[in-house]
């Protein structure tokens, strides 16, 4: 064979990556270190642009190298001893050294032989040593141990990730992913409503997982019960405590005595007593099993908070009253009134719901002198604060029959009419306009109002209701007993322009018009 078809062959054989062109040139040896170089390297490698450049310019390494050692070692330049080109591929070729023998054909066969299973036995120990390694991190896992797993599952190299046949890559991060999660939710008891949203996410996940996560969960799901009870979300702390009550888990042992503490918080923590009524109200309306028996107590002590609650508004109320006469808090009185209302609505024939009918009694007494005096203090408040014409003691009539004074007052105007008093009694009445504005001189029937009032000196304000641009008029009238009097008012002029039933004469003053009886 000529040199030249020698180097060619030598090339081209080693294109297939497997050491053939070695073996054409006798160098069997290097076949040997140039599979084991691609061997080890598919081993080792990450992956990435590394795992597909190494290769490549591996083989071609040894391309180039046969077609080196090809023309070497042509026939003619082989020297004594050495295996010439071709002697693998072309039958027994003598050997020039004495005592060597021949390369026969088989020793090529022999030697690639010898190298499968070499590398079958490295890949087959090094399987077996890595799936014993992820077994006992998947061990670990199970036993909740998940910081000995996480330890082993890292001691996998990416190269038996990628190439174990027995345990694909994807389910080792499985695992490892899991113990991180359950390790978070570890690390979250502080927070538990995160640490239970963790285990969430830890338990729905398929594969292999630690049977004890869900009692670690129900343990979250109690101190979160906590949690949510201080902050006043009873609601949910009670779905926490009858998911764990559901679970059939240790835990559930614990259910009764959270929700025990969660009431004796919730009544203990109470400011006042109707807060009191509402904390016993929310939990005597729940119907959850696993709140029966607190809400039982509940139901049994309602009735004396919601009495204690009534009693307290109603102090609150007459406090307010006193504290402002004109602008107290009437809203009290109607709280007080209702909470009283319930307790009978919802207790009835109780001792409690007894003594809540008679407390409603006195609310409403309480209440409508509030109001009254109320509404005196306006009267009062308005007479001082108005200003206008001189109101003139009114004319008596006659006897009023009876020891009171009695003021006969009639609305001669198209307006409605307000006459304000203070003195012995306060008050003040409106008389309704009359179908059309007179002077008050004949004795047509008009809209009249009578007032009877204790013997006494009044200030009496005498204003129009309906017309702003009246002017009021104000005076002081001294009243006798048995005395009659009466006063016919009409309008004779206002801001707003000419009234067509005032005095002709525009130059009298504006305001209301006194006419003598």
């Amino acid at each position: 064979m000529t040199p030249l078809r020698s180097t060619l062959l030598a090339a081209a054989l080693n294109l297939s990556g497997l050491g053939v062109g070695y073996l054409f040139l006798g160098l069997p040896w290097l076949a040997v270190a140039h599979v084991a170089g691609l061997v080890i390297w598919w081993f080792v490698s990450d992956g990435g642009v590394g795992g597909i450049v190494f290769p490549v310019a591996w083989i071609l390494v040894g391309v180039v190298a046969a077609a080196v050692l090809g023309g070497r070692r042509s026939p003619a330049a082989v020297p004594p001893g050495v295996v010439p080109p071709g002697a693998y591929f072309a039958g027994p070729v003598p050997v020039v050294a004495p005592g060597r023998g021949r390369w026969p054909v088989p020793v090529a066969a022999t030697t690639a032989v010898v190298l499968v299973v070499a590398s079958l036995t490295a890949v087959g120990v090094y399987n077996t040593a890595a799936a014993s390694t992820l077994g006992a991190a998947r061990d670990a896992h199970t036993q909740g141990d998940c910081e000995q797993a996480i330890e082993d599952l890292g001691n996998l190299s990416d190269g038996f990730l990628r190439h174990n046949l027995t345990a694909p890559a994807d389910e080792v991060g499985q695992e490892t992913g899991a113990c991180w999660i359950l390790q978070d939710a570890r690390a979250q008891r502080s927070d538990p409503e995160r640490a239970v949203s963790t285990y969430d996410d830890y338990l729905a996940r398929d594969g292999v997982r630690f049977a004890g996560a869900a009692d670690e969960q129900a343990l979250a799901r109690l101190d979160n019960a906590d949690r949510l009870a201080g902050h006043g979300d009873r609601e949910a702390a009670v779905a926490e405590l009858t998911t764990v009550a559901g679970s059939g888990l240790a835990a559930a042992r614990e259910v009764p005595g959270r929700v025990g503490a969660m009431y004796d918080d919730a009544v203990g923590g109470a400011d006042g007593d109707c807060e009191m009524s509402e904390t016993l109200e929310w939990f005597a309306d729940r119907d959850e099993d696993v709140v029966a028996d607190v809400s039982a107590t509940a139901r049994r002590e309602l009735p004396g908070a919601l009495l204690d609650c009534a009693s307290d508004l109603f102090s609150r109320a007459r406090e307010s009253v006193r504290d402002d006469p004109r602008d107290y808090d009437a809203g009290l009185f109607d709280k007080a009134r209702s909470r009283a209302g319930q307790l009978r609505a919802d207790f009835p024939g109780t001792p409690a719901a007894g003594r809540a009918e008679t407390l409603v009694s006195r609310i409403d007494e309480a209440a409508g002198r509030a109001a009254d005096r109320r509404r005196e203090l306006k009267i009062i408040d308005d007479i001082k604060a108005t200003t206008g014409g001189k109101l003139e003691q009114p004319r008596s009539s006659g006897s009023s029959g009876s020891g009171s004074a009695q003021v006969v007052v009639e609305n001669g105007s198209a307006e409605t009419l307000e006459v304000l008093w203070t003195g012995p009694t306060t008050g003040k009445v409106r008389i309704d306009p009359g179908d059309y504005g007179d002077d008050c001189t004949d004795y047509r029937t008009r809209p009249t109002e009578s007032i009877t009032l204790p013997s006494g000196d009044y200030t009496v304000v005498v204003q129009a209701v309906t017309d702003s641009g009246v002017v009021p008029f104000k005076g002081n009238w001294s009243m006798g007993a048995g005395t009659r009097y009466g006063e016919c008012y009409y309008i004779k002029s206002s801001y707003g322009g000419y009234d067509p039933f005032a005095d002709i004469d525009p130059l009298d003053d504006f305001g209301i018009e006194p006419i003598e009886p």
